[in-house]
């Protein structure tokens, strides 16, 4: 057996949770890091794959919460080195499709609330109810983590007292919340479809990380320019840059052990031969599941002997990837994803394949139109089956299993396209090509048990294991991902935070934050839908566009611009104008010269209307006046549009002669 030189950290697992910590240690703190990978690819569930001259997406289908200078868009920026762009969805970004009612959640909590009201008026109270309680559910989740994941353990008697304060209890099933709180089938059926984004139907889910995903995506979606591959890509050099070693085709098989502290792992290398890698410390980012049960098998463990019955989902992702002749703008899709439920019951969503209703649901997405991949046209269905389905071909290998398996696999399918081609035909005719995966799948790649996409279940019983945590019974050994944090990308990125935090001790989370508060973007990578307030015509071709207050455009100087955006026909067109309001007037403006074949200054005059929504940066540039220079005598020379940014720059000098 073939024994390496030693490292700081070694890593098991390339995914998200796995590449943080070991960006982090390296660029920062000068780690020497190591991250092994069972696949032949780097980037766990970020990472792509190639069917029809295509690239499709392994796990990551739309991300919240990274509004530009939110520590998750910080934290993308860092363990990517800046190279990520993200796109905003359609402004209403998940669409649900139920028996006789259809509804589409809007980039808006205000227009959400006013939308829901006016739909369902016998349940007006307890939809703002439901978005105050979810809002401090959401809330008292990240605290509740950030402080059993970050904080010295003395501290932790401040979670009852702050769980005591919300007059509710946050763990509650979120199924049994929306029958005490809403009327309506329908509405509580909606409110609780969702629960796909982190796994547990809502009789079963706890309704504090049901909140966590309402919330997460309540001001708009977001995809990565280039697909999630992006993220895989930006990782992969960042880590190299940063003198990480990673190896491909190496499986971790053990973590060694001895008196009680982590020192090293024992893996088959990509040659088939067994070695141990020495290191003071090990991140396992394979789950909590698989670490506690494979890689540290030669322990026994009563956390997980008296919880055995509460780790694995019973149901787990089969997902159908699709290359498409057309574009599926043609189907009138835009990127917005599609939800079909056949039951309003969402404990009938899961059934078995061989049921006549079969699916309960599946969710249409579009990840070329998110992308604005306009030549790659393709689609992706989700839906889900219980593991028994197909644990029977378990020990046979990949692409080699028995026909019956397959067979399985295309009954699926077939179901799905039958039913698909009934809402939309033509939906057959426009497949070039297409595959699925099962559980087996993820389990074989991931090494997460059955295959379960987001780890450990979010019962309600799940979030009172206090052993899910960063922290394992052995020094030196911690774990990362969503075990650790909650469901989903950003969340497993979290939890490689908090093992990074670990490793470097008690104010461990504090200097990472310190690193990452820090960190200035090189470009604002993101466009905000903002919605249109007024639209004033100044001159016979010459207009201001005013916008709704917003938190991207709440501080600029006189004199910055703006860049706008927006899709026409499968064609992203982008323009930057001028601000020409100041931070004095309550509704940020751009005024815009019409010019003759310019498409962007024509198109939002004739085909904008107040409430429409565009696509705008946060402020940039540099042609302002140096506050110093106010109350002094200033000449401004402008011709054309050019007198946009001097017009801001004339009232903000007239409004604060004093700087």
């Amino acid at each position: 057996m073939k024994k390496q030189d030693k490292y700081d950290v070694v890593v098991i697992g390339s995914g998200i949770g796995g590449a943080t910590p070991a960006v982090l240690l390296s660029k920062y703190f000068g780690k020497r890091v190591l991250i092994i990978e069972k696949h032949w690819q780097f980037g766990g569930l970020t990472h792509s794959f190639e069917m029809d001259g295509k690239s499709f997406n392994a796990g990551v289908h739309y991300v919240g919460g990274v509004t530009n200078g939110s520590i998750p868009d910080k934290l993308f920026d860092i363990i990517t080195g800046n190279r990520l762009r993200w796109f905003p969805l359609p402004f209403r970004y998940d669409h649900f499709h139920f028996p006789n009612f259809d509804y589409a959640f809007p980039a808006s909590e205000k227009l959400l609330i006013e939308e829901l009201s006016r739909l369902f008026p016998e349940d007006a109270k307890g939809i703002a109810q439901y978005v105050k309680d979810s809002r401090k559910a959401f809330r008292f989740m990240a605290i509740f983590i950030s402080i059993r994941s970050f904080a010295p353990r003395f501290l932790h008697f401040l979670i009852p007292i702050i769980r005591s304060t919300l007059g509710f209890d946050p763990n509650i099933l979120a199924q049994a919340y929306l029958d005490k709180n809403i009327k309506n089938a329908k509405l509580k059926s909606l409110l609780g479809a969702q629960w796909v984004d982190h796994g547990v139907i809502p009789s079963e889910a706890s309704f504090m990380v049901h909140s966590m995903i309402f919330h997460h995506y309540i001001n708009g979606a977001y995809y990565p320019q280039g697909g999630p591959k992006s993220i895989a890509r930006g990782m992969e050099e960042t880590l190299k840059s940063n003198n990480v070693d990673i190896r491909l085709k190496t499986e971790a098989t053990q973590i060694l052990i001895k008196n009680g502290k982590a020192y090293g792992v024992e893996v088959i290398n990509n040659t088939g031969q067994k070695e141990i890698i020495l290191a003071d410390t090990v991140i396992s980012n394979t789950g909590a599941v698989h670490t506690y049960t494979k890689l540290l098998n030669q322990h026994r463990f009563d956390f997980i002997e008296n919880n055995k019955d509460h780790l694995l989902p019973r149901y787990n992702f089969f997902s159908i990837y699709i290359s498409l002749y057309q574009n599926p703008e043609n189907l009138d899709f835009d990127g917005t994803n599609h939800w079909v439920y056949r039951n309003l019951n969402h404990d009938k969503d899961i059934l078995s394949p061989m049921h006549p209703d079969y699916p309960g649901f599946y969710c249409m997405l579009f990840p070329s139109l998110k992308a604005k991949d306009m030549k790659n046209h393709k689609m992706e269905i989700l839906t889900m089956v219980e593991y028994s389905t197909f644990k029977k071909w378990k020990e046979q290998e990949w692409k080699h299993r028995d026909n019956a398996y397959y067979e399985e696999k295309e009954k699926i399918i077939q179901k799905i396209f039958d039913d698909i081609e009934s809402r939309h035909p033509g939906f057959r005719s426009m497949i070039s090509k297409y595959d699925a995966s099962t559980p087996l799948t993820l389990e074989k790649f991931t090494s997460r048990e059955q295959g379960a996409s987001y780890g450990v279940p979010y019962t309600t019983h799940r979030m009172k294991l206090k052993w899910l945590s960063n922290k394992t019974p052995f020094r030196n050994l911690y774990l990362s991902g969503q075990d650790t944090f909650a469901p989903g990308i950003t969340a497993a990125m979290m939890g490689g935070v908090g093992a990074a935090a670990k490793v470097l001790g008690t104010m461990g989370y504090l200097k990472i934050m310190r690193k990452v508060l820090k960190h200035e973007k090189v470009v604002d990578n993101i466009y905000h839908l903002t919605q249109i307030r007024k639209i004033k015509e100044e001159t016979p071709d010459s207009y201001t566009v005013y916008f709704e207050p917003i938190a991207h455009l709440s501080s600029y100087e006189a004199g910055q611009f703006i860049m706008v955006s927006s899709m026409h026909k499968g064609v992203e067109h982008k323009r930057s104008y001028s601000l020409s309001s100041t931070l004095d007037e309550q509704y940020p403006s751009i005024t815009i010269k019409r010019l003759k074949g310019g498409f962007m200054s024509n198109y939002i005059k004739d085909n904008l209307r107040v409430g429409s929504f565009l696509n705008t940066s946060s402020p940039k540039g540099k042609f302002i006046i140096p506050v110093a220079n106010y109350g002094k005598n200033i000449l401004m020379i402008a011709a054309g549009s050019g007198i946009t940014p001097i017009f801001s720059m004339l009232k903000d000098t007239m409004l604060n002669p004093g700087g």
